[in-house]
């Protein structure tokens, strides 16, 4: 990953040119804290979608601040899904942020400002880390696996990021069945992953049977199911388990 794609999705105000955001080199090991902050002066969060539309890790990241900035959407308020004794609970950040540096489950992540306006992403879990500086304090979502755009008030929604929400609800409706949800629990975000593009071809091939087809969508997914092939078999086979359980 050698520059951040979505430059400042939750800003209308973005650095440099208004609409003409400048490239962000990375570091090569990825986003630390110190860059995040960086990132976030004058942004409410960033995204960086990762796979399959990019190279590396996704990162979704996300500032609070004490006062409204009034320059761009100004999150008050996350609510993610987090583990309690491995079970999935609700988690929740406001200003001012606690320390974190855990796991975080898959499911959706919304950001709401003042005016109960939202933002939501989907995410198949990962790391969740907090800092502070100063008054800013930042939330930054790490994954292996994408991180998308569900869409809201300040960012579009992403078409695979609709269709990865739809699937999260067959998974909440699966793991209520508890010996299912410990099998989905268990999984790694790249295995939920891989079952998401299992489930997605599948639809896809009955809609081009019946002549409603995505073909480019369903190209792009065969090829990450390609690379999953390659890179991560054990992932791969896992999600063919899960598969047959929701």
């Amino acid at each position: 990953m050698t520059r951040l794609l979505a430059a400042a999705p939750g800003s209308r105000l973005t650095a440099g040119i208004a609409g003409q955001p400048p490239a962000i080199p990375a570091s090569p090991t990825g986003i630390d804290v110190d860059a995040a902050h960086s990132l976030l002066a004058s942004v409410g969060f960033l995204l960086v979608p990762g796979r399959p539309m990019a190279q590396g890790a996704a990162y979704l990241m996300i500032a609070l601040r004490p006062k409204p900035t009034l320059a761009h959407f100004d999150p008050e308020r996350i609510e993610y899904w987090s583990t309690d004794r491995d079970r999935p609970a609700r988690g929740t950040l406001e200003w001012p942020m606690t320390q974190i540096n855990a796991h975080y489950t898959w499911g959706l992540i919304t950001t709401t400002d003042r005016l109960m306006e939202r933002n939501r992403f989907a995410s198949f879990g990962g790391r969740l880390t907090t800092a502070r500086d100063g008054d800013r304090h930042a939330a930054i979502f790490r994954s292996e696996a994408p991180i998308m755009s569900v869409g809201g008030h300040s960012v579009p929604a992403d078409p695979l990021g609709v269709r990865v929400a739809a699937f999260f609800g067959t998974l909440r409706a699966a793991a209520e069945d508890r010996e299912t949800e410990r099998v989905i629990e268990a999984a790694g975000a790249s295995a939920l992953y891989a079952v998401f593009l299992v489930r997605t071809l599948a639809t896809f091939q009955v809609q081009s049977t019946a002549g409603a087809a995505a073909p480019r969508v369903a190209a792009l997914l065969h090829s990450e199911v390609r690379r999953l092939e390659r890179e991560s078999p054990a992932d791969l086979q896992a999600a063919l388990d899960i598969e047959r359980l929701v």
